[in-house]
């Protein structure tokens, strides 16, 4: 599996702290897809599915992308209706918690209660490099999940 790490992002640190920092940073690197593997990338690592020509997470300077990132963060997926989903899929996958999992939410100014934040990483056999077919996939992920984001595409 393919997927693009930041070496600035810290774990430990805050959304706010990490998010002015994982502009720049991030490099595709090679991972074996297994459990243990995947585990540690999505809870110690800043990741990303796609590949930036620079290091710097811009449009201008997308690549490709290696893998879907589904994102689920107002609460109307729950892990279990996601884990029924991915028995059905034909394709390797992940369902995972964001880490910023049941913690209170700042949007536009007001604070939104806890709820679920989940996430599901799928490697892509090939990737996606043309603006045409990233723009596609994202059009048919949103018809398959409703309420729910590609993350980082393009």
């Amino acid at each position: 599996m393919k997927i693009s790490v930041c070496s600035n992002y810290d774990p430990k640190q805050t959304k706010d702290y990490n998010n002015a920092r994982v502009a720049n940073g991030w490099e595709l690197r090679e991972f074996d897809w297994n459990k243990q593997t995947v585990i540690e990338l999505t809870t110690e690592f800043g990741v990303s599915g796609n590949e930036y020509s620079d290091g710097h997470k811009t449009a201008v300077s997308w690549v490709a992308t290696h893998d879907i990132m589904l994102d689920f963060d107002d609460g109307g997926m729950t892990k279990e209706k996601l884990l029924e989903l991915q028995q059905e899929w034909d394709f390797d996958s992940y369902v995972f918690s964001s880490q910023n999992h049941q913690r209170k939410k700042i949007k536009d100014g007001q604070v939104e209660p806890p709820c679920d934040r989940l996430r599901v990483l799928i490697p892509l056999a090939e990737p996606i490099r043309s603006e045409f077919d990233r723009a596609a996939v994202e059009q048919w992920i949103k018809g398959q999940f409703p309420g729910g984001e590609l993350r980082d595409v393009g």
